[in-house]
């Protein structure tokens, strides 16, 4: 039975020599799931990748109505040796990703994302080490999702990458030429669970755990990308994301996750505005974004108080406090089209009328 909290086991070769192997790999799993099966498909993904580097699998069960131990008992004797199994109070996906990073060991020089209810392709590892080996501190890779018709490059309609130079011949590997800071501003064409980078570079960043539902993984990003050129990665699809909870992805318009979501994107954006230094083009960019989130936001607490719905006031007391000026803005815009809608539905035919 796996430990909880604890390192299931320990490896004999886990000395001097693997403290510095240059391709030491911490993948880290966030899990919290309703349906059975998910993390071990996530697991196995994980198991069967080709690649030569040693791996330490850190999976953070944050509460998970199906615990991942149950999830973890098939796993070949070989790998129940590299896994720490943590089960912790629930505190969302920041919050376990920053346990699990918290648990990364000594040498590691890259850490990989997955979350619980995706899977890699085969030879995902072995193309972003391969990536990141030549001169790179961040790799992504094209992912596709279970509702979707398309890809996520396919998706993004200012990423494409014919435009950038390639790594090698036939392999699909690419090194981002330009700003990427600011293409993930515009644009965001990262996967969180494709994304390998160099830990030994970053290894006190956290994310931002007041962002409990979005925006926590691109502020990360960014935290890595500014000022920061040496970014890979592959045009190939590397994951497939499944149908898991996914609070994000599935929050519906006018719903109290909704809500809470266009709230989360607008504090990332002002936290991207204290954080770092940017053009007065692109800071007049977050602020009209900041603007038409906050519109969206206002739009939908207004729709919930019409149907007698309920709405959280602490967090939203806290985000007017914060933005008052674009939440008065958006308040007043959004009443004003209320009203001329209105008006316009109300106002008599200008038609004559046939004898």
């Amino acid at each position: 039975m796996l430990a909880k909290h604890t390192l299931i086991a320990r490896r004999k070769d886990l000395g001097v020599t693997m403290s510095v192997d240059p391709t030491l790999v911490a993948v880290i799993i966030p899990y919290f799931q309703r349906k059975p099966g998910l993390l071990k498909k996530a697991v196995d993904s994980v198991v069967n990748q080709q690649v030569d580097a040693n791996i330490q699998l850190i999976v953070i069960d944050d509460s998970s109505p199906i615990p991942a131990e149950a999830e973890l008992t098939d796993l070949p004797e070989s790998w129940r040796t590299r896994i720490i199994l943590s089960r912790v109070p629930n505190g969302g996906v920041s919050h376990a990703r920053n346990l699990g990073l918290d648990r990364v060991r000594d040498g590691v020089t890259y850490v990989a994302f997955l979350d619980s209810d995706d899977a890699w392709r085969p030879g995902h590892l072995a193309r972003a080490i391969r990536a990141l080996s030549s001169g790179g501190d961040f790799y992504f890779a094209d992912f596709t999702r279970h509702d979707w018709g398309t890809s996520a490059f396919a998706r993004c309609a200012t990423f494409h990458p014919q435009e950038h130079p390639r790594l090698d011949d036939g392999q699909g590997l690419f090194r981002f030429s330009g700003n990427f800071f600011e293409q993930v501003l515009r644009n965001n064409p990262i996967g969180t669970s494709t994304v390998l980078y160099r830990f030994e570079r970053f290894r006190q960043l956290r994310f931002e755990e007041g962002l409990t539902i979005s925006g926590e993984d691109i502020l990360f990003w960014l935290d890595i990308l500014y000022k920061n050129e040496r970014v890979m990665f592959s045009d190939r699809i590397e994951c497939d994301y499944a149908a898991g909870v996914n609070i994000c992805y599935d929050a519906k318009w006018g719903t109290e996750a909704g809500i809470q979501v266009s709230y989360n994107d607008i504090l990332m954006l002002g936290m991207a505005l204290e954080r770092f230094q940017v053009s007065p083009e692109v800071q007049r960019r977050l602020r009209r974004q900041s603007q038409a989130l906050s519109t969206v936001l206002v739009e939908q607490v207004l729709h919930r108080l019409l149907r007698a719905k309920f709405i959280s006031l602490r967090w939203l007391g806290k985000h007017f406090w914060r933005n008052w000026r674009i939440c008065t803005r958006s308040t007043f815009e959004v009443l004003f089209s209320r009203v001329a809608r209105a008006l316009r539905l109300r106002a008599p035919s200008s038609k004559t009328p046939s004898a």
